[in-house]
């Protein structure tokens, strides 16, 4: 099967806007980050930001697991700013999960194209299994 579907330059020029307004919503720069020159990256082993000890134990006694996705929003000094969980789950898991990110992740910020730090944004997700 062969699908032709033309010039795709509107369409996408049209999505290329839509998540510019997207990033300005969440009150990032959209044009600094089509230029960054570093993006945001965890500053240390993430694997100590999320434990086996804070497994939510109501989660652990009914044998629960899940895969939390979120996205923070990071701070010229890379500290998280916000949580938000991308797709709504178990309240237990999605409270833990930006608690603890909020909590403990620290990232190495952005960079705008002059090597300024800048906010901006990491999506990750956080996999919660018994």
């Amino acid at each position: 099967v062969v699908v032709e579907l033309g010039p795709m330059d509107k369409p996408m020029a049209a999505m290329r806007a839509c998540l510019d307004e997207l990033l300005t919503h969440w009150g990032i720069d959209a044009a600094a980050q089509k230029t960054l020159s570093r993006r945001v990256a965890p500053r240390g082993y993430r694997g100590t930001w999320a434990t086996t000890a804070d497994y939510p134990a109501q989660m652990l006694l009914q044998h629960k697991s899940a895969v939390i996705h979120f996205r923070l929003m990071v701070d010229a000094k890379g500290k998280p700013t916000a949580c938000v969980i991308q797709i709504p789950g178990d309240a237990a898991f999605d409270k833990i999960t930006c608690d603890l990110m909020m909590q403990r992740a620290r990232f190495n910020p952005a960079l705008d194209a002059t090597g300024a730090p800048i906010a901006s944004f990491v999506v990750s997700s956080l996999r919660w299994l018994i």
